[in-house]
């Protein structure tokens, strides 16, 4: 019996925040036995907000922290951006005050826990044109911090639109419950 060819990885650097994931299948984002389905009937301004959301966390996954930084100064085209008085509040750590420091954040952690990964479960988007606010809800699970032990998180991502811009303006990152490697709460 001839053993599966393993994947190979790309020779060019892939940034996750400006290509498509669609141009590299190797792209781990999602949690095991986690959906891939898309929420219906999301619009595109929805579907956009869903997608940066999985492209971060594919950056920290990837550890492409200068695309994940190049973020707030270039904005995703022009219609998104992040807030310049962005803040972040992370499960149990102390309040983020900008985008850099919510970078460092994942990027202190990821040197401290090397294993760790975030995987996406689901997720929704809650749009309120005439408020010109939006949600976007994450349920997602964090792996290797510390390595064995896994957390299931919810998440919410508040954007503001500012003129014609949806501005990413906060996210609160909620204690979840930690499993043992064998699924069984702590």
């Amino acid at each position: 019996m001839v053993p599966p060819k393993e994947k190979e990885r790309p020779t060019k650097a892939f940034n996750p925040l400006t290509e498509s994931s669609d141009s590299k299948p190797d792209l781990e984002a999602t949690a095991p036995g986690a959906t891939s389905e898309e929420p219906e009937n999301l619009t595109p301004t929805e579907t956009l907000m869903l997608d940066l959301s999985r492209k971060f966390i594919a950056a920290v996954n990837e550890r492409a922290f200068d695309a994940a930084l190049a973020l707030q100064d270039t904005s995703v085209g022009e219609e998104f951006g992040v807030a310049i008085n962005f803040t972040a509040q992370l499960m149990n750590s102390p309040k983020v005050s900008d985008w850099d420091e919510y970078v460092g954040f994942f990027r202190d952690t990821v040197a401290e826990w090397p294993e760790y990964h975030i995987g996406l479960i689901s997720s929704t988007v809650s749009l309120d044109n005439v408020r010109d606010k939006a949600d976007v809800f994450l349920l997602a699970e964090e792996t290797g911090k510390p390595p064995g032990v896994r957390t299931v998180a919810p998440s919410r991502l508040e954007w503001l639109k500012v003129g014609q811009k949806w501005m990413l303006s906060k996210h609160l990152m909620f204690r979840g419950a930690e499993m043992d490697p064998m699924g069984v709460e702590k």
